[in-house]
């Protein structure tokens, strides 16, 4: 697979949007300071627990995107570093945060993709990303999502840990 710049993506020639619609990125409150906080009438901003979800207003592009591809791309956010793995949700119960991915995003090249980031990197890096979320204190517990049953196991989870939330019965 081409790597032109470092970058597997530039060589893909479908326009997928992954960047070019920038749609539900997970940061933690530093990614967001460092990498988004000037750009914010650009963005949909919204908190969810503690982690920044953002996303582009009217469908645009990542501020970072451009005609030569990312501007960050070596520096880049944990959730753009794990694409086209992609973070379905993150969990929050008492001292435990469980993060969950999927690989059913729209990329044409992942399965190119998948073969030169083991899974062991990705939860790694989403390890990291709980941490930095929500510290030290809290166990972070990283779940691959993989098939119907599990998907539906973690929305129930999902659901009922915000109602929790709300409420302040963490």
């Amino acid at each position: 697979m081409s790597n032109i710049q470092g970058n597997p993506c530039l060589a893909c020639i479908t326009g997928q949007h992954c960047c070019s619609r920038l749609s539900g990125l997970v940061l933690s409150a530093d990614e967001f300071r460092l990498f988004f906080e000037g750009h914010r009438k650009e963005l949909s901003i919204k908190q969810s627990n503690k982690a920044i979800i953002v996303s582009s207003i009217n469908g645009n592009a990542c501020p970072h995107w451009g005609e030569s591809g990312c501007r960050i791309y070596l520096h880049r956010p944990i959730d753009c570093r794990v694409f086209p793995y992609v973070t379905a949700r993150i969990i929050e119960k008492r001292s435990t945060v469980k993060i969950v991915f999927h690989s059913r995003s729209d990329c044409p090249l992942k399965n190119q993709l998948y073969r030169t980031m083991p899974e062991a990197d990705i939860r790694n890096l989403l390890t990291e990303l709980g941490k930095s979320v929500y510290g030290s204190a809290k166990s972070i517990v990283v779940q691959h999502e993989r098939g119907y049953i599990s998907r539906l196991q973690n929305r129930i989870e999902a659901a009922i840990s915000r109602r929790l939330y709300q409420t302040g019965h963490k």
